[in-house]
């Protein structure tokens, strides 16, 4: 099967996780067996007024600690060459950088020029202030616009599968799948 960005397919979550070093912060995915319901609908689009900039949305069907209802994940991706610069917000506890690694040594290659900052949008959450992040950390480069979009789709699944899953007790209930019709994009 090859994964695509379709808005019809859920994806596993990605989660932050505390890192080797104090302080530090590390992407990874849910376990598959924790229970927890897969991110849906996952949208991808190239930004009109700055077409060096893909953004990538993820509704968080998990919901929030404090039962209010499922919010948006949000990813800017911008590539430069020598540099994948993610901008992303996935959860609302911090900002600062992210590591990103592979969990198997012969594929952390994949994953080794990649640039990504967390940056905590709450209380609104809308990816405006994101988008705003990601264009002042990209200012001033030059930065790739042609086949951005699949450079964008390739980094989102490499990141995917093959960072580490890290197991979450999940005691809420699995929603269903919202139709695509019912799907907005935020962009």
């Amino acid at each position: 099967m090859i994964w695509k960005i379709d808005e019809k397919t859920a994806v596993p979550p990605f989660i932050m996780v505390a890192g080797e070093e104090k302080g530090t912060h590390e992407l990874n995915i849910i376990h598959g067996e924790s229970g927890a319901p897969w991110d849906f609908p996952v949208t991808l689009s190239i930004l009109k007024r700055n077409p060096n900039v893909a953004l990538i949305s993820a509704t968080d069907r998990r919901g929030t600690t404090d039962g209010s209802l499922p919010y948006k994940k949000l990813m800017c991706y911008s590539f430069g060459g020598e540099r994948q610069i993610i901008t992303t917000y996935q959860v609302y506890t911090f900002t600062g950088p992210v590591v990103v690694k592979a969990w198997r040594p012969e594929n952390r290659e994949l994953l080794r020029n990649i640039d990504m900052e967390h940056l905590d949008i709450t209380p609104d959450r809308t990816p405006e202030r994101l988008i705003e992040r990601h264009l002042k950390r990209i200012a001033g480069r030059n930065m790739v616009v042609d086949g951005l979009g699949e450079m964008a789709e390739k980094t989102y699944f490499d990141m995917l599968w093959n960072v580490s899953s890290a197991y979450l007790i999940y005691t809420g209930s699995v929603p269903e799948l919202p139709s695509p019709e019912e799907s907005v994009s935020v962009v």
